[in-house]
């Protein structure tokens, strides 16, 4: 454990009994930071570079308080320093700050439920794949030094493009399409590369004329979060991820944009909004208006998360990222600590009060 974990965790203990000691704790926590090499104080400047303008930038004193400001909500609320920006903490009391569940927050609330076995399974891809296989609907393999050559050639046979990801990797981090007919490898070469990494080939899922109105150049992917409690499963947030700029994947952190999906309707609830904040009503690269898009089949999508969830209760918490074909929806993946931050940012509003049922918060 880091000396500022430490400053942190102990701090934790004082702030609940006094909320004023944070700012008490601020001293200690630069210094302990000092003494690490400066790692939260370059993560804080780089975030101020990234959501404040120059202008603001400039004005000393106010970055004086700003600075500040973000100590003190890292040791009371243990939020981290994008996330002071991304739920517009400056503009906040406490009692809005305080409705926020932050990303350190989250990790302790996830593992209230579960099992490191019931994690694993969902955590890596190839598992979870195994897991909930039907639900799938599509052709995959795993890579890697046992990958047999039959198995691989029959695959490209079937599909020549396709994806790969990584096995653990979260955020679309490391996702890339292969195509086989113009990568200028052989076969032989393929294969012998493709066992040299842990990545599990994916065919690829091709998404409805509707969903590919919002950016046809990604798979655009609705996040389902849901709770298995008392023999039934409820569904605690949705949100919807569409790609930008012709990127492959959707997701936030890779500048996609994300709308809240209100659960009863499926219709978006908010505008696009990108991890920076970028805002969009509109998308600038397909014209479709977000805010107000109903998403198509909502309640077949709520009805298949309800019972992918029956069938694995030993894991409570789960998120769903589900995709629309022709077909009906298909499963992407599942995620068994998937963030808090979007249906958070989307709405700039916190959703303590609506988790405590379910977590210890």
């Amino acid at each position: 454990m880091s000396i500022v974990e430490k400053a942190r965790g102990a701090g934790q203990a004082i702030v609940k009994v006094c909320p004023p000691a944070a700012y008490l704790l601020i001293p200690p926590m630069r210094l302990a930071d000092r003494l690490q090499g400066g790692t939260l104080h370059q993560h804080m400047e780089e975030n101020i570079e990234l959501y404040l303008t120059e202008a603001q930038r400039a004005d000393t004193a106010a970055m004086r308080r700003t600075r500040r400001d973000m100590w003190y909500c890292a040791i009371r609320y243990l939020c981290a320093f994008n996330e002071y920006f991304m739920f517009r903490f400056p503009r906040l009391n406490h009692r809005g700050r305080a409705q926020f569940v932050t990303e350190l927050q989250k990790e302790e609330a996830y593992r209230q439920v579960g099992t490191p076995e019931t994690w694993d399974t969902l955590q890596n891809k190839w598992r979870c794949y195994q897991r909930f296989r039907p639900y799938y609907r599509r052709d995959a393999i795993l890579a890697g030094a046992g990958l047999e050559a039959e198995t691989f050639f029959a695959f490209l046979d079937k599909h020549p493009r396709f994806i790969a990801k990584p096995l653990t990797d979260a955020c679309g981090h490391g996702v890339f399409l292969c195509d086989a007919g113009s990568d200028g490898r052989s076969r032989q070469e393929l294969l012998d590369w493709f066992r040299g990494q842990d990545v599990i080939l994916e065919e690829l899922i091709d998404q409805c004329a509707d969903m590919a109105r919002l950016h046809p150049g990604s798979v655009n992917t609705v996040r389902c979060a849901t709770f298995y409690k008392d023999g039934r499963v409820d569904i605690l947030f949705t949100f919807l991820r569409m790609g930008r700029s012709g990127s492959l994947v959707d997701n936030a952190g890779a500048g996609g944009y994300v709308a809240s999906v209100d659960v009863d309707t499926g219709i978006l609830t908010t505008p696009g909004v990108t991890e920076s904040l970028q805002t969009a009503i509109i998308h600038p690269d397909t014209g479709v208006q977000i805010i107000g898009w109903q998403v198509p089949r909502w309640e077949e999508m709520k009805a298949l998360a309800r019972e992918m969830s029956l069938t694995f209760p030993e894991q409570p918490y789960i998120s769903w990222d589900f995709a629309l074909t022709d077909q009906g929806w298909v499963c992407v993946e599942g995620n068994h600590a998937g963030q808090f931050v979007c249906p958070q940012f989307t709405t700039q509003h916190g959703i303590r009060d609506r988790l405590r049922p379910y977590f210890d918060l």
